[in-house]
Parts: structure tokens; C-alpha cells; sequence
């Protein structure tokens, strides 16, 4: 990174530089990368979009048994399943009062203020399908809060071959967004700014072009958009109310300008460009120590975009395409097979029909002059191979929703099974929100004062308020996290550990199995255990009386007898 771009300070000299090397340099790179060939498409197949409407012959099936989409969903409940836990650590037994404040802040405040039940599932979904989700967290001072949004990864450009954001010289975030938010946030400077680029195209590299317009061109191109969530990044048509629309790219670049020896800006420098404009108004010296841009792969891989499930499992999803269509076809052609007739016969294309109770005019002899053209029978093989692909489907992904089970063992198994495929992808979620939390933290200390409140509801509904003390002092909690996805085990499967332990209590086991109020839960069980007792203790009583009465009736009866 040179450092005289920046010791300018001219405005021309750094739109030249943040335009024409990082921008420039950014975009190529990215239309070379798996992610910039292939994402579109990934998308695509996800949505069910399998064919390409211009390669299917009319009146042939295009049959879609969207596997993939189906077996994302899946995997995406799997790895939401439960709320994060998150657990504050204090380094000192003095601040074990705001280690429990802001623990319940990650818990009951932010992840509820946040809407983050909703926002991971996009992130998630993202990261299956294209390899990488990604999400934004910023603080509204207006609002005194924080905000965290997930992001399209086609609005993100990180610098070439850097593979971890900790590590990167600069980074992009570009997208569009209506003049009208922009002013509200930059005020005038915004108001003379016009729409200057055809942003119909312009954040779709060419590879990804070539890849909507050929083989998943099956759509129209507006409600391509609509269905890839892509409407904040790349611009739709005129006619889809684009023309308010401004492109805005936020820019964060490391300078090593010293000064004394000592870094001038330690974190990085921030450039907001709305069209072609550097805006004056935006702070250019960054203030936190993180880029507020989070990333969650699915596989990891080297270099900075991740590897999603969609693309192991295109080939198998095609066959079974192919094949289920061919199988329909075939169902068409022995009802309606082909038709062999003289032209004298009075057959034509426009008059036979094979409805019930249509009446056909045809000529004398018509029957002498009309063959109807034998179907071959469907191989045996066939459903048999459809069904072999889709055991291969689930071996690629881990994910057997569709197996019949015979037995409770079976079952267990079966999810045991996938739960080891999916915890590498939830433990690669549970980092990405540990960042967050690490984010959140900074804005807490940077932004809330002493005696900032927060009202929330604890496990009895009872409405809390709380308070730090002593904002300084996060600066000595640490955070863990972690799921109900990467618990060792199911439930099922540790209650049946557990019961092999007989020397363990039940608010113990109840506590591993991670109930919420094990005390609680444990306290209630055991008294209604006490009443039960009671209530058999009576009983036996009651059976005891009634067979002395009984004994004293025989009696009775055998005197008068």
C-alpha cells in the first residue's frame, strides 16, 4: 500500500485511485474466482430453475424434482435449530455483575433488538447456496442502537488473493440504495448527486452474465432478480423503479502513513462514494478496529469465498431431471401414442382428440387406413436408477430426511449421522456470530454510557431492567458461544446415556441435556413424583380395605349359604 496516494490529499488523486486500481482490481478479481463463474447459477438451481426454456422440444415434459432446494432447507433448519447461547467470562471476580449484564444483553436484548432468528437463516441459506454469507453490523446514533443486516455477497468485493478479513488491504461494499435514505443519512450533499452509470448490468461480471443468459435463462430477467434477492446490488430494468437509485461503495483501505514512528491510522481509512462523488461528510478516518462486514462459509476453503452444497449436487439433480422427464413422456406416449394414417384417412394433427365422448368424422374405411404405433415398455431399471440417485443425493449432503426408519434406534442413528456433517457448518456459524458479539462489544463500549438501561423479559416472562456500571470493564469479559446444533448429541440420544447413570440426580441431567431452570424443572418433577407416591400409598390402602371387605362378604355369604 503506497502511502502517497493518501498524503495528497487531493480528492482527484484518491477517486482515481479508490476508481481505477482498488474498484477495477477488486471487480476482475472476483469474475475469476469460483463465486464470480458460478453463483448466479447456484442460485438458480436452489429456486428450481433447472432447465433452459429455449433447449426444451414442445410438447416434452421439463420435470423438476427440485432435490436441492428441498435438501438445503433442510440442512438450514439442522443448523438453526436453537438460538445461540452466548456466555460472558469475566477476567476478575469484580466484574462478574457486568459479565452477567452483558451476557443477558447477547441473549434476550441484541439477538431479539437485532432480529437475528431472522437474519441468520438468510445468512445461512446464503452460505449453502453460493459458499459464503455475509452480514453488516453499524450503530444508528440517532436511534442509540445497534444494526445488523445480512447482505447480498454479490455487493461484496474484498481485495485480491487476501483470504481472511482480518488480513485485508481494502475492501468493498457496494449496493444500491433510494436517494432518499442517503440523504437522511449524508444530508444535502446528496441532493445535486444524479444518477450517472446504466446500472442494469454493472455489478455482474461477464462470466456471470454468460451464466443467467445460457443455461438458467428459463425466466424473465426482473423476476430473476426478485427471486435471487438481488435487487440491492445489481440494478434491475427501468421499468422496475431504478431511476431513484443511487450506487453507493463504501470503501475501507489500510494506510501505513507513520508519523513519529507511529501509525497515523491504525485502524483503517473510510471513503463513502455515492456515483462518482467522494462525500465529505463521511468520516474518512474509521473509528473500530474490524471492518463491520461478517462472513460465514459453509466448507471452508483458502482462499476467501467458500464452497456451498449446490454445486456437488448438480450432476445427480440433473439425471433426475432427465430421467423423471423421459418417464413422463414415456406416461404421455402410451396415452396418446404416435398415429400412422393415410392421408386420405381424414386424421389431420387438428381434429384428433382423446377425450371422452368427443365424436371424430373420418372417412369409410377408417379404421383399415389408421395404425396406432406401439410403445416400447419402460425399462424395469429405471425407477430403480431414479431411486440410486437419490441415495447418492443424500450421501453427498449427510442429510437423510427421506429414509424410512423401522425403530427409535434406527432413528437416532440416523440423526446422529446428521448432525456430524452439519456441526462443522454450525461451528463455522458459531464463529461468525462470536464476531459479532466481539462487534456488538465494541460498539458498547464506543457508544453506550454508564447507566445505559436495557429491558428485557427473563425466563418467567417477568419484565428486567438492568444497567452497566462500568462500561470500561468489558474490556475484560471474554465471550464464548454455543448451539443447540453442536451439542454432542441429540436429547434423545443423552437421555439414553444418562439413564446408565443411575448416581446422577435429575436436575443434574437435566442440566446436561441443557433444559432451561433445570433447579426449577427438577423441584416440579419430584414433587409431582411425591404426590404420585402419595396417590399409590392411598390406593394400596383403598385395596387393602376393599379386600377385607371382600373376605367379611364371603363370609357373610357362606353363613347364610
Amino acid at each position: 500500500m503506497t502511502n502517497n496516494v493518501f498524503s495528497a490529499r487531493t480528492d482527484d488523486k484518491v477517486k482515481q485511485y479508490l476508481e481505477s486500481e482498488l474498484w477495477a482490481n477488486a471487480f476482475e478479481y472476483r469474475k475469476s474466482t469460483n463465486f464470480g463463474k458460478n453463483a448466479i447459477s447456484y442460485w438458480e438451481a436452489h429456486n428450481g430453475n433447472h432447465w433452459d426454456a429455449r433447449k426444451v422440444k414442445p410438447k416434452k415434459a421439463a420435470a423438476v424434482l427440485n432435490q436441492i432446494g428441498a435438501t438445503v432447507e433442510d440442512i438450514l433448519s439442522n443448523i438453526t435449530d436453537a438460538p445461540p447461547m452466548f456466555d460472558v467470562i469475566p477476567n476478575d471476580e469484580r466484574f462478574k455483575e457486568e459479565a452477567e449484564i452483558l451476557k443477558d444483553v447477547f441473549n434476550r436484548y441484541l439477538w431479539r433488538k437485532s432480529r437475528m432468528d431472522t437474519e441468520i437463516q438468510l445468512i445461512e441459506r446464503c452460505a449453502l447456496v453460493v459458499g459464503s454469507g455475509h452480514f453488516k453490523t453499524a450503530y444508528d446514533a440517532d436511534k442509540r442502537a445497534i444494526i445488523t443486516r445480512y447482505i447480498s455477497p454479490f455487493s461484496c468485493f474484498p481485495a485480491p488473493y487476501e483470504t481472511r478479513m482480518d488480513d485485508m488491504t481494502y475492501y468493498i461494499h457496494a449496493q444500491l440504495m433510494p436517494k432518499i435514505i442517503l440523504q437522511e443519512r449524508f444530508g444535502n450533499e446528496i441532493k445535486d448527486i444524479k444518477k450517472t452509470r446504466n446500472l442494469t448490468y454493472e455489478f455482474m461480471p461477464d462470466m456471470e452474465m454468460e451464466a443467467a443468459k445460457g443455461l438458467w435463462a428459463g425466466i424473465k430477467e426482473s423476476a430473476r432478480q426478485v427471486s435471487l434477492g438481488l435487487g440491492n446490488f445489481i440494478g434491475q430494468t427501468e421499468n422496475v423503479n431504478n431511476q431513484d437509485r443511487l450506487l453507493i461503495r463504501e470503501f475501507w483501505v489500510k494506510d501505513l502513513t507513520s508519523v513519529g514512528g507511529q501509525r497515523k491510522y491504525p485502524t483503517w481509512r473510510y471513503y463513502v462514494m455515492v456515483e462518482d462523488i467522494i462525500l465529505k461528510s463521511a468520516d474518512q478516518v474509521w473509528r473500530y478496529p474490524f471492518i463491520p462486514i461478517i462472513k460465514i462459509d459453509d466448507y471452508v476453503t483458502e482462499g476467501y469465498w467458500g464452497r456451498g452444497e449446490i454445486e456437488w449436487m448438480l450432476s445427480p439433480q440433473f439425471l433426475i431431471n432427465k430421467f423423471m422427464s423421459q418417464i413422463c413422456n414415456y406416461m404421455d406416449l402410451v396415452a396418446n401414442p404416435p398415429i400412422k394414417a393415410e392421408q386420405n384417412s381424414g386424421v389431420t394433427n387438428e381434429n384428433w382428440v382423446t377425450r371422452a365422448g368427443e365424436i371424430l368424422h373420418v372417412n369409410m374405411g377408417f379404421f383399415d387406413k389408421v395404425d396406432f404405433m406401439r410403445v416400447p415398455a419402460l425399462p424395469p431399471e429405471f425407477v430403480g436408477l431414479i431411486n440410486n440417485l437419490l441415495k447418492i443425493l443424500d450421501s453427498i449432503t449427510g442429510q437423510h430426511a427421506g429414509m424410512p426408519t423401522r425403530t427409535a434406534a434406527q432413528a437416532m442413528l440416523f440423526s446422529e449421522a446428521e448432525q456430524s456433517r452439519t456441526r462443522p457448518k454450525t461451528r463455522n456459524m458459531e464463529n461468525g456470530l462470536l464476531e459479532w458479539a466481539e462487534q456488538c462489544k465494541e460498539y458498547i463500549k464506543q457508544h453506550w454510557m454508564s447507566g445505559k438501561k436495557i429491558t428485557f423479559r427473563d425466563d418467567n416472562g417477568d419484565i428486567v431492567q438492568k444497567e452497566f456500571k462500568d462500561i470500561d470493564a468489558l474490556d475484560e469479559l471474554g465471550l464464548t458461544i454455543t448451539t443447540g446444533s453442536t451439542v454432542a448429541s441429540t436429547k434423545l440420544f443423552l437421555l439414553s446415556q444418562l439413564e446408565r447413570v443411575p448416581e446422577l440426580d435429575l436436575q443434574t441431567r437435566l442440566e446436561l441435556m441443557g433444559f432451561p431452570n433445570p433447579k426449577q424443572m427438577a423441584d416440579k418433577v419430584e414433587a409431582k413424583q411425591g404426590e404420585l407416591t402419595q396417590l399409590k400409598l392411598q390406593m394400596g390402602q383403598m385395596l387393602q380395605e376393599n379386600r377385607g371387605l371382600q373376605e367379611q362378604l364371603s363370609k357373610i355369604t357362606g353363613q347364610i349359604g
